[in-house]
């Protein structure tokens, strides 16, 4: 069916001719001017006009960008992005490419504690074994306390590795 370029066409014909919903139409239609109006009264769209505003996404940012905000899309459009993104970090974490806050708590909590009681044990091994003097062993105690409280501070503030001054 062929329209000529001079005849309008109305928002259920474009609704039918592009398999949407009306109302898809007329939201996508908002700012596009009518060159008419139909015996009934309906407006009327020059084809030219309508069909880039049909086809155009209601998105102006992509996935990718920076800017991205996904509670600005539609509503299907939000739903079908947060449904993929909980899919993806369901895959994500079988594939243990992701793991839950909680487990990654857990487990740096376990290393830290396998660090400092080593850490403990470092100036009692060194003075037995390597034979240092006490004074020695009372700077390295220093030393050892210095950088478990500094841990300690990164944990507890939130600073990062690059903030903290070297020991």
């Amino acid at each position: 069916m062929q329209k000529s370029n001079n005849e309008g066409w109305s928002i259920s014909r474009l609704a039918r001719e592009f398999g949407l919903d009306r109302a898809t139409v007329r939201k996508r239609l908002e700012g596009i001017a009518a060159i008419g109006e139909s015996a009934h009264g309906h407006k009327l769209y020059a084809l030219r006009d309508a069909a880039p505003a049909i086809y155009r996404q209601p998105s102006t940012v992509s996935a990718e960008s920076a800017d991205f905000d996904p509670d600005l899309l539609p509503p299907s459009d939000r739903k079908a992005w947060y449904e993929a993104e909980f899919k993806k970090r369901q895959l994500q974490e079988l594939d243990g490419e992701l793991m839950r806050g909680e487990v990654h708590e857990r487990e740096m909590a376990e290393v830290i504690k396998i660090v400092v009681a080593g850490l403990e044990r470092l100036p009692d091994l060194l003075e037995r074994d390597a034979g240092i003097s006490g004074k020695a062993v009372i700077k390295c105690r220093d030393i050892i306390d210095d950088l478990r409280n500094a841990v300690y501070q990164e944990l507890v503030s939130g600073t990062h590795e690059d903030d903290m001054e070297p020991i």
